[in-house]
């Protein structure tokens, strides 16, 4: 029992000792390096625009084992950047700890380069990246303007809206490794593909010529961005290089490239934010009633979705928002109107099924957080005095009944006084 109250008494007090994160603390960053002193010089600009974010960024090496993405009770940093993956990861920072970091709700950076280690490698594949072969390389014999092992970069129309509205068409991939987006992976979405005469290929040993592999055009990912169920995010990039001095200095498309996806992985672009999804009677002021609705009720649907980029957040314009009564399987969707300012509001009848239903928005669109809203609701019969005294579609049994009457009435009457 003693023991006990000494353990008790002395977590208390480590956990006193601990510093407390205030509410309006900067989100914490941990940026992986292979050599950190070598990646300041080579990729400064790369880190400056992690610094100029408003972040607070500390940098380690891939290896140490003094460096851990977990602490005592929770996860010590917000958001992690992987540059180059070359060499072992330290105990704190394993591959399958950085997959539980995303797991959790947290975002990760992993660029990558044809030498990265195979634990680095099957990162990238749980993050539904397939790589090609180690030491491969991405080529292009075509293109005549640029150095070997460079090839052109095209956005992927599914990222240019909202992961990558301001990259430009001049961006170059520089001694890289390619991928494929596993069928499987529906959450990953790729961001840049290689142009339509470039190819994966294996160098050739002692002057021979580079042996081609699958991969090629469209199908060639050299970057990938992916959206969790839970809103974390996460980009594979296959090349180190591109995110160099020597490449952003040349090329302004690797620049905005660089920017636009450390923007979107740590969710300062492409953010939804919806609150007050609520439903009433049409005609009435009550939202949320309790008693639930009947059959064939008309009501009101109504949320607010706000759309944040940087620390501006604002009314989201979208026009395909829609809301859907579900028990088991959808009875009623219908697409909510935008009223203006981040408002939508659609009037649905309840179904003609009494039970227990949930008022649901559920919006998934590439680029945007996810939104998973319900509400649930006890849909109730008619009670026995709200049906109505007459029913239209008996009229003609009523005018048979009335018939049938006059019928006898008329017999009688010629019975009894003929």
């Amino acid at each position: 029992m003693m023991m006990m109250m000494n353990a008790s008494i002395l977590s208390i007090l480590l956990a006193a000792c601990l510093p407390a994160r205030s509410a309006g603390a900067r989100e914490r960053v941990l940026v992986l390096l292979d050599d950190p002193t070598r990646a300041r010089q080579g990729h400064a600009s790369f880190l400056g625009q992690i610094e100029s974010m408003g972040l607070d960024v500390t940098t380690a090496s891939t290896s140490d084992n003094s460096t851990s993405l977990r602490g005592i009770e929770d996860w010590s940093y917000d958001h992690l950047v992987v540059l180059g993956a070359e060499g072992t990861f330290g105990e704190g920072v394993t591959a399958k700890t950085q997959l539980e970091f995303f797991e959790s709700g947290r975002n990760l950076y992993l660029a990558l380069s044809p030498s990265s280690i195979g634990n680095a490698r099957a990162l990238a594949g749980r993050l539904g990246a397939d790589l090609e072969a180690r030491s491969s390389l991405v080529m292009d014999p075509f293109e005549k303007s640029l150095p070997d092992a460079t090839v052109r970069a095209l956005v992927d129309s599914d990222a240019a809206e909202h992961m990558l509205p301001d990259t430009s068409s001049d961006v170059v991939f520089v001694d890289g490794v390619g991928f494929s987006i596993a069928p499987e992976a529906t959450m990953t979405v790729g961001a840049l593909h290689a142009s339509p005469t470039a190819f994966a290929a294996m160098p050739g040993k002692d002057g021979a010529a580079p042996r081609a592999l699958k991969l090629g055009g469209y199908n060639l990912k050299l970057a990938a961005l992916v959206q969790g169920r839970n809103n974390a995010r996460a980009a594979v990039i296959g090349s180190t290089e591109m995110l160099s001095d020597a490449v952003i200095s040349r090329h302004v498309g690797n620049k905005a490239f660089a920017e636009d996806s450390l923007e979107w992985v740590f969710g300062q672009r492409g953010v939804l934010r919806p609150s007050g999804l609520r439903h009433r009677r049409v005609g009435s002021d009550s939202w949320n009633p309790a008693e639930g609705y009947r059959v064939k009720d008309e009501i009101e649907v109504a949320i607010d979705i706000e759309e944040c980029v940087k620390s501006h957040c604002g009314g989201y314009g979208g026009n395909d928002v829609q809301v859907e009564m579900y028990m088991l399987d959808p009875y009623v969707r219908r697409t909510l109107t935008n009223t203006g300012n981040g408002t939508f509001v659609a009037r649905i009848q309840v179904p003609d099924k009494y039970g227990v239903f949930k008022i649901k928005v559920d919006y998934t669109r590439p680029g945007l957080s996810w939104i998973h809203e319900a509400e649930i609701v006890a849909v109730r019969p008619f009670r026995h005095d709200e049906y109505e005294r007459f029913l239209t579609q008996a009229y003609p049994y009523y005018a048979s009944v009335l018939a049938m009457v006059a019928g006898f009435l008329a017999v009688s009457r010629a019975f009894v006084f003929h």
